[in-house]
């Protein structure tokens, strides 16, 4: 199963199947911004790694995604996170989440 982020619209099922649900969850709990999310302030991303080289922030991205997947969504296994490259002043990222759904 991959899951593709990135920084377009979302439209949600409103009665998903099971991928489809985690997809979702996952989409929803990887695009939040660290200190934004009241009551919950540990959850999100960090966001403020702008002036760092791309490739230690691409690699603080993806670490931060797998914490927040392995926090919020336990029931799918990530195996590969992959972040494009980071679009000039706009900060734009796609990210691709590679993994399995865990049966147990």
């Amino acid at each position: 199963m991959e899951i593709k982020i990135n920084t377009q619209e979302r439209n949600y099922i409103l009665k998903p199947n099971l991928s489809e649900e985690i997809s979702q969850n996952i989409d929803n709990t990887v695009t939040r911004i660290k200190c934004n999310v009241p009551l919950a302030r540990h959850k999100g991303i960090i966001v403020e790694n702008i002036d760092k080289p791309q490739d230690l922030v691409k690699a603080s991205i993806a670490a931060d995604i797998l914490e927040e997947i392995t926090r919020e969504e336990p029931r799918f296994k990530a195996e590969e996170i992959h972040v494009s490259d980071i679009e000039g002043l706009s900060g734009k990222l796609s990210v691709s989440i590679k993994g399995g759904i865990d049966n147990e």
